[in-house]
């Protein structure tokens, strides 16, 4: 559907050696990892992982349009995933108002005023930062908005 990446979710320890085995993955080493997780931010990709304590088995990262449970959060309804523990803040005497983090925010969380500054709508951000890596001001940062114990220490707690 898209120019982004499709070779963007990575796997990690058992689930990866599964998919290595079964040959729908392939052994890639750190810095390719890296490389892969930059590409993805950089075009776009929302990074998802589970939310816990607990080593995890994957990082997907997902297209807004071409990842079958984007369409449902974007557009509302059905909570696929939760927000993460930060929310993105704007700081109005750095912001430039070019609108590069309203074209990015796939969850509508970016509003700007009359002057062109942005402003945050809270309850719609989950905290993904793709506004931030956008921002050539470097206007917008990530703040823990919820405490550690948000992230359970186990997956379905």
């Amino acid at each position: 559907k898209c120019d982004r990446p499709l070779e963007a979710c990575l796997q990690v320890n058992r689930a990866a050696q599964y998919s290595i085995d079964r040959g729908t993955g392939r052994e890639i080493s750190k810095p390719e990892a890296l490389t892969i997780l930059r590409e993805a931010e950089e075009k776009g990709l929302i990074h998802v992982t589970m939310n816990k304590h607990q080593v995890d088995h994957f990082i997907c990262n997902c297209c807004p349009c071409c990842c079958q449970t984007m369409p449902i959060l974007i557009k509302g309804g059905i909570r696929v995933i939760d927000p993460s523990r930060f929310q993105a803040r704007v700081d109005p005497d750095r912001c430039i108002a070019c609108g590069a983090c309203l074209e990015r925010c796939y969850f509508g969380a970016l509003q700007a005023d009359e002057e062109g500054l942005v402003r945050i709508e809270g309850e719609k951000c989950i905290g993904c930062g793709l506004c931030r890596v956008v921002c050539p001001a470097e206007a917008i940062t990530l703040e823990a908005v919820r405490p550690e114990e948000f992230v359970p220490e186990k997956y379905f707690q």
